[in-house]
């Protein structure tokens, strides 16, 4: 059963998921937002963003589209 541990700082809430005292999932809570997830997939300490089935993703354009 993972341990479970929930931080509030500044209007945010943080539920940090442990597995013998190793950080794998950490649930963001906004305080105004869309909550989201950061989940270490390879077990080397970088989180990447998993969002949920069925949600679009963010595709951020990276092209100019006019210039002034």
């Amino acid at each position: 059963e993972p341990q479970v541990t929930i931080v509030k700082r500044e209007g945010n809430t943080y539920e940090e998921r442990r597995i013998n005292g190793k950080l794998y999932e950490v649930r963001v809570t906004p305080a105004h937002g869309v909550p989201y997830v950061l989940v270490d997939q390879s077990g080397d300490g970088n989180f990447v963003r998993v969002d949920a089935p069925g949600t679009p993703t963010l595709s951020v354009p990276m092209w100019v589209i006019g210039t002034f």
